[in-house]
């Protein structure tokens, strides 16, 4: 093999990289390595860009809401009903939004923020690299679904990791209640006071653990998602232009 030829890992991480750049809309900063600004700049970014997919569909169902409500407002301020037909217009305008978002048709989320033109680029880019027949496809694809399923392995540890963490934190929590309230029993007040603000902080910071962990993963959705796409349109390309190549 001749030592101008990349590797396939190395075109596998150079692609990944890429994509990761064109998800985060991030582009060189001058004298600082790519390495420090994937380590240090990245992940920040990259869990707000989690965060906005995650909480795309409330967004989009605060807006319905937002409308209807609006709406609503107007109907029973011009037309002449009764109060309980006011009242159950306006408690359905959130249950409406609700239901629209949790049953929406798959072309509404399943795509989440990807365009069409980020796959044709994207696709392009890859073309230029060399990966140019289908062959170099297949192989390129199955790499990056090794790398997607360990990405994906580490998002369910953290998972399993805060479960643990909150069936140690109720076990120990119990226990120490139980042993507190044999001790002192007549400072049950207290005790419970102290225990059910203990309870609560505990719940945030897993709450937003949780949060996080998922925002991850709807960001690593965003990108093997384009990979993924970006594949196919390079398969489809093969078939469509030319059958053996692309």
């Amino acid at each position: 093999m001749s030592t101008l030829t990349p590797s396939l890992f190395n075109l596998t991480l150079t692609i990944i990289h890429e994509t990761e750049r064109r998800v985060l809309t991030f582009r060189s900063f001058g004298p600082i390595p790519d390495e420090i600004i994937r380590i240090l700049m990245f992940p920040f970014p990259f869990i707000q860009l989690g965060m906005a997919e995650l909480f795309r569909p409330v967004s989009k169902g605060a807006f319905m809401w937002f409308g209807l409500l609006i709406l609503a407002t107007s109907i029973v301020s011009h037309a002449e009903l009764s109060e309980q037909t006011k009242s159950n217009i306006f408690l359905a305008c959130p249950y409406v939004p609700i239901f629209l978002v949790a049953f929406a048709i798959p072309s509404t989320f399943a795509l989440d923020s990807i365009k069409n033109e980020q796959i044709q680029s994207l696709a392009d880019y890859i073309y230029s690299l060399g990966i140019n027949s289908n062959e170099k496809l297949e192989t390129f694809e199955e790499n990056l679904s090794n790398i997607a399923e360990r990405t994906y392995a580490r998002t369910k540890t953290l998972q399993w990791f805060i479960a643990t963490l909150w069936a140690l934190f109720l076990y120990g929590f119990n226990l120490m209640n139980n042993i507190a309230l044999k001790i002192a029993p007549e400072q049950i007040t207290k005790i419970i006071s102290d225990s059910i603000t203990t309870f609560i902080i505990y719940g945030v910071v897993s709450f937003f653990s949780i949060l996080v962990i998922f925002s991850h993963k709807k960001a690593n959705d965003a990108v093997f998602r384009r990979l993924q796409l970006t594949i196919q349109e390079l398969k489809y390309r093969a078939v469509v232009n030319h059958p053996s190549t692309i």
